[in-house]
């Protein structure tokens, strides 16, 4: 029976191919790869159909498969592209349990594909779901390596059962390589037909081993320290909760659960490392403290910034509330033994609100008016409102200063103030050249996105047909600007950073500013690429 050409297979190669030398990913592929997406979109952005066939084929070449939305997902996140309303589909779908597919067995496989990339609102439900398959008696071993392959890939290595990897390996070492199902091959005299070998099920198998058992390198131990600092924190959180009723607990708890940035709590220990280094001492109880005090401000502020993108999730605002008032409390608590805490406390949130004040008056497009270009272009002046919207990381090393008796204006405060000041405008930067795009559309006006429309210089006309006018503009002169801003910000927090007596020759936050460092580089160097892109890609009929 010939197959037509379809995406799972087109996608999954593409994918290996990038995984092997990203170099790959030039402006001529990534055109050929948005012509064959168009193609096969049951509306603009996804969801997409498996099969790459004429409208006219029979019903059953259209279908719409969540495996095959995985992998193209997968592959669109490899290259930094998202889509909102592919990731919509692919949340509806774990939402309403529907991770079932014709062309693999059962819900393991599906689940699999999706936890590759996926990382939207319903992970804590994939995360519920993979684990509920881990328990059932039944599953064999490639079906237990996909779904301990698909929680580590989540963050979740932690909560994969010791007994289970311990089982998972006993069952290796009894029954080697043996083939299982892995996909649904057509049936032949009515009788279903699987399709599987000994060489998959070993390739499944490592990848889940190397995951959970591996020996880490060098630079993995970093991370793995980092992780289990996190978890910890997370754990003190997740107690805490326990004192509450159980649906505002239920919420709290589905927000900390999927909160898997370690960063965000491994600040305040990074900070006491490179003090201790110069011989200054600050307690671990104070940088446990302050590390929770970093996530619940996280968490709340994450739900409220939804918020004010007009994507709040209205069962999530009483577990934002409670993470606030634990927020205000722990700051109470600091004041006693660090005078001072609380004022700091209410300047920074008062900062932030400012900030946040100031985009909803000048950055936000009435949602009659999106269609359009905006009327009316925001000056970000010097980006310093961009530092104040997320000052709150701040907190952490200056309370710390604090501790040591360097209070505001002391040199040393100074300088941690304005080095977080100038990496988190670095940072929001690199945030907005990606996002600029995705944000217009949704009425909101990003710094980047603010400079892209003063450099084009179009005030009137269709926002979307415009759009690849304002995309060529971006990476024909706004990304080199963006670019310089980067680069000018991290030399200005290296700068604060030397100018620190505690903090000089050390790597605070230095992998961070490197990263931000290649982000903009290779942005740079994609410019042609991109170029090249844009000008190959002309979707029939104007479509996007």
């Amino acid at each position: 029976m010939p197959y037509p050409d379809d995406l799972d297979d087109s996608f999954g190669a593409l994918s290996a191919l990038i995984m092997h030398d990203p170099s790959v990913a030039n402006g001529e592929m990534l055109a050929a790869v948005a012509s064959m997406l168009t193609a096969a979109e049951e509306q603009e952005g996804g969801p997409y159909r498996t099969w790459l066939v004429g409208p006219q084929s029979a019903p059953v070449w259209q279908d719409i498969d969540p495996a095959v939305n995985g992998t193209v997902y997968h592959f669109l996140s490899l290259v930094g592209i998202r889509l909102a309303r592919l990731e919509e589909y692919l949340g509806g779908t774990i939402k309403r349990g529907l991770m079932t597919s014709p062309y693999y067995p059962g819900s393991v496989p599906v689940m699999y594909f999706i936890a590759r990339s996926y990382r939207g609102s319903e992970t804590p439900t994939l995360a519920e779901a993979l684990a509920a398959a881990l328990r059932r008696a039944e599953t064999n071993v490639l079906e237990r390596a996909m779904i301990i392959t698909s929680l580590a890939n989540l963050g979740l290595k932690a909560r994969i059962p010791r007994n289970a990897v311990q089982a998972f390996i006993k069952d290796i070492v009894s029954e080697g390589w043996r083939p299982h199902a892995f996909c649904i091959d057509p049936a032949r005299g009515g009788k279903t037909h699987y399709a599987g070998s000994s060489a998959l099920t070993a390739a499944f198998c490592i990848e889940a081993l190397e995951k959970v058992i591996a020996p880490q390198a060098a630079g993995e131990s970093s991370r793995a320290r980092q992780s289990s600092v996190h978890d910890k924190i997370r754990r003190i959180a997740r107690t805490t909760c326990n004192k509450l009723p159980e649906h505002i607990r239920n919420a709290a708890l589905r927000v900390i659960d999927k909160t898997n940035d370690e960063k965000i709590t491994t600040l305040a220990y990074d900070f006491r490392s490179v003090l201790a280094k110069r011989g200054k001492t600050i307690p671990l109880d104070l940088a446990n403290h302050l590390a929770l005090s970093n996530l619940y401000g996280w968490m709340a502020y994450d739900i409220y910034d939804d918020f004010l993108d007009e994507e709040g999730d209205p069962a999530l605002l009483s577990a934002a509330n409670f993470f606030l008032r634990e927020l205000a409390a722990l700051y109470r608590e600091l004041d006693r033994s660090i005078p001072g805490s609380w004022t700091l406390f209410e300047t920074t949130l008062n900062a932030i609100d400012n900030a946040n004040a100031w985009e909803q008056a000048n950055c936000r497009v009435p949602s009659h008016e999106r269609a359009v270009l905006p009327r009316r272009i925001p000056d970000f002046g010097d980006f310093g409102m961009l530092a104040e919207r997320s000052i709150g990381h701040a907190l952490g090393p200056l309370v710390a200063l604090m501790h040591l008796g360097h209070r505001a204006p002391s040199r040393e405060y100074q300088a941690v103030q304005k080095f977080m000041k100038h990496y988190i405008i670095a940072r929001q930067l690199d945030d907005d050249a990606h996002d600029w795009p995705d944000d217009l559309v949704r009425g909101q006006i990003n710094a980047v996105g603010a400079m892209v429309l003063k450099e084009c210089g179009a005030s009137d006309g269709s926002l979307r047909k415009t759009m690849p006018q304002l995309q060529l503009q971006f990476w024909k002169t706004t990304i080199d600007r963006v670019a310089a801003i980067i680069f000018e910000n991290i030399t200005m927090a290296r700068a604060a950073r030397a100018s620190s007596r505690l903090l000089r020759g050390s790597s605070f936050l230095e992998s961070a500013l490197a990263s931000l460092e290649r982000s903009a580089n290779r942005a740079i160097s994609q410019r042609d690429e991109m170029l090249t892109f844009l000008k190959h890609y002309q979707p029939e009929n104007g479509a996007k």
